[in-house]
């Protein structure tokens, strides 16, 4: 789980990433980003009602999605603000599934990223 300090809780900020952030997407998953040059890196986690109806699905899910950017933390590039989303129920099925869809979310941002 990442901590707090790491993760973006601001109401403003989920709504200007997804308002304005760089769309992504890799397998059911899903990110948009904001690119900056002054700030560091924050990741912040979306599901809906309508793909997870139950808490409990909601939460276990963004605790899986929390543990794969823990793990690939130092895959994400500084000066970025992204907001993972998963857009199917039916692909979250296990902790490799979302680690493979991850990684390959992140090489997409990396490569992206403006010099």
């Amino acid at each position: 789980m990442l901590p707090k300090s790491l993760r973006l809780k601001n109401s403003e900020l989920f709504q200007k990433a997804f308002r304005f952030g760089k769309p992504f997407f890799f397998g059911n998953m899903g990110c948009k980003v904001i690119f900056s040059q002054d700030m560091g890196k924050k990741v912040g986690f979306s599901l809906s009602k309508k793909i997870f109806p139950r808490a409990v699905d909601r939460n276990r899910a963004k605790r899986a999605l929390s543990d794969a950017a823990a793990f690939f933390w130092d895959d994400i590039p500084q000066g970025v603000f992204v907001v993972f989303f998963l857009r199917a129920h039916e692909g979250f099925l296990g902790k490799e599934i979302v680690m493979k869809d991850f990684s390959g979310l992140i090489s997409k941002v990396n490569a992206s990223k403006p010099k």
